[in-house]
């Protein structure tokens, strides 16, 4: 028998659906449906799995490369004093990086390109798409950097259409709250939306306007093309 219970999902718990009502929302785990007032998905890659096919199109996760090279000898030695950077070599198109603190430097390119199942995606990464990017990003870009590798790493981005983020209602409940920081560059804003949205779920309204990351601007989007 399902149990029921009125409290916080223990961390690691794996929700398998959120089932909306008219005054409470039921998530389900293994065995167990858990009851709330109001619920935030801020899943990541997971975030379609949860919300239903018609975000498999607006909140797609995709496999990302991230990369460290070591400093050449007689490398510039402002590299340990370096900001982070971003260079674009086109239209959606480039790479970013890090400061050596560790002397290495850490690189990647974030081109939102090639769409995996999070649950299935191969996290296992190699010299050869290490050289690759190199090959095409670094190389006669950063000086002092070596073209082998000292470390690889695979990430999951969850991108959506236009890059934005989306923080909106759920369509299927008010009481649902989407918040997807996502396209790779959410984590540097984590500490406003967290406020954002916690003052959204407490007090009804946020101090900070959230309205340029609902979800109508794709289907606005769309009719304009449409047309």
């Amino acid at each position: 028998m399902t149990s029921q219970r009125n409290s916080f999902a223990a961390l690691e718990t794996r929700i398998g659906a959120i089932i909306p009502h008219d005054d409470h929302v039921e998530l389900r785990t293994d065995g167990e449906t858990i009851r709330a007032g109001r619920v935030v998905v801020s899943a990541g890659a997971w975030a379609a799995t949860l919300l239903g096919h018609e975000f498999a199109s607006l909140l797609r996760p995709t496999r990302e490369i991230l990369h460290w090279y070591g400093l050449a000898p007689g490398a510039p030695g402002a590299w340990a004093d370096a900001p982070a950077f971003i260079w674009a070599t086109g239209a959606r198109q480039g790479f970013y990086g890090f400061p050596a603190f560790d002397g290495e430097v850490k690189a990647a390119h974030g081109e939102k390109s090639v769409f995996v199942n999070p649950d299935t995606f191969d996290r296992s990464s190699d010299e050869a798409e290490s050289r690759t990017f190199y090959g095409r990003a670094i190389q006669g870009r950063l000086n002092g950097l070596r073209g082998e590798v000292s470390r690889h790493r695979t990430c999951l981005y969850t991108v959506s259409p236009d890059g934005g983020f989306v923080i909106d209602a759920w369509p299927q409940s008010e009481r649902v709250l989407v918040v997807s920081p996502c396209s790779g560059h959410g984590f540097k804003h984590s500490a406003a939306i967290g406020e954002a949205v916690s003052q959204h779920v407490l007090d009804g309204a946020s101090r900070i306007d959230l309205s340029p990351f609902r979800l109508g601007r794709f289907r606005a989007s769309a009719g304009s093309h449409a047309g």
